[in-house]
C-alpha cells in the first residue's frame, strides 16, 4: 500500500490491504490520510489561536507602556508599572505556551487513537475473512463425509475431488447444495451458508462475524478466492 501503514503479512492480507472505495482510491490508504489531514488542520487551528494571544498580548504590552511613558507620575513608579506589564507579558506567554502544548498533545493523541481505531477495523476486516477460507476448509471435510441417502457408499465428492485442497475447492464448496446426501449421524446434508449459521456459538464475536458474513463478507471471501487467496 502506498501509505506503507499496512505490510500484508498473507494472501488474504493482501486482498482486504487492496480495498478500493467507490472513487477507487485505496480505502486504509484514504482513512490513514484523513487522520494526517484532520490533524494538520487541528494543529494549524492551534497555532493560529496561539500566534493571535501572543500577538495581542503584545499589542497590549506597547500599548500600556506608551501609556505609563506619556504619564506624569515619577520615574520610580513608571519603572515599577513597566516591570508589572512586563511579568504580565511573560505569564501570559507561558500561559498561551503551555494551552498550546496541551491542544498539541490532545490533537496528536486523538490522531494515535484514530490510527489505531483503522488499524483495528483492517485486522478485524483481516480475522474476519480468514474465519471463512477456515469454516471452508471445514465444511470441505464436511461433505467428504456426506454419502448419497440411498447409499452411503455414494459419496457427494468424486475421489478426485476428495484429494483436492481447499485451494482448489472454494467454487465447489460455496456452490455446494448436498441435499440428497446424509452425514454420518443421518441428517440431511446442509449447503456451505447453512453449515456456517448451524455451527455458530451463541457469543458476541460469533454474532458479530456473522452479521459482517451476511453482509456482504461472504462476498468479499469469494472474491478474494476467484483473486486465489490460499488457507
Amino acid at each position: 500500500m502506498s501509505s506503507g501503514f499496512f505490510v500484508p503479512k498473507s494472501i488474504s492480507e493482501s486482498f482486504v490491504s487492496t480495498k478500493k472505495t467507490a472513487t477507487g482510491a485505496n480505502v486504509w490508504d484514504q482513512a490513514t490520510n484523513e487522520v494526517g489531514l484532520g490533524k494538520q488542520a487541528a494543529l494549524q487551528t492551534i497555532n493560529k489561536q496561539y500566534n493571535t494571544t501572543i500577538a495581542d498580548a503584545y499589542s497590549q504590552f506597547l500599548l500600556a507602556n506608551r501609556g505609563i511613558a506619556g504619564s506624569e507620575m515619577g520615574e520610580g513608579y513608571k519603572e515599577a508599572y513597566r516591570k508589572a506589564m512586563e511579568d504580565n507579558l511573560a505569564t501570559q506567554t507561558a500561559e498561551a505556551n503551555l494551552t498550546a502544548a496541551n491542544l498539541r498533545g490532545e490533537v496528536g493523541t486523538e490522531a494515535n487513537e484514530q490510527l489505531a481505531a483503522v488499524q483495528s477495523a483492517y485486522e478485524l476486516e483481516v480475522a474476519n475473512l480468514d474465519r471463512v477460507y477456515s469454516t471452508a476448509n471445514d465444511y470441505l471435510g464436511y461433505l467428504k463425509t456426506l454419502g448419497k441417502a440411498t447409499d452411503l457408499n455414494a459419496k457427494y465428492l468424486t475421489p478426485d475431488q476428495e484429494a483436492l485442497t481447499i485451494d482448489d475447492m472454494y467454487e465447489t464448496v460455496w456452490q455446494a447444495q448436498p441435499k440428497d446426501y446424509l452425514d454420518a449421524e443421518g441428517n440431511i446434508g446442509l449447503s456451505y451458508v447453512e453449515w456456517v449459521n448451524a455451527n455458530l456459538k451463541n457469543t458476541d464475536a460469533d454474532s458479530s462475524w456473522s452479521k459482517w458474513f451476511l453482509q456482504g463478507g461472504f462476498n468479499q471471501a469469494k472474491a478474494g478466492a476467484a483473486k486465489g487467496v490460499k488457507k
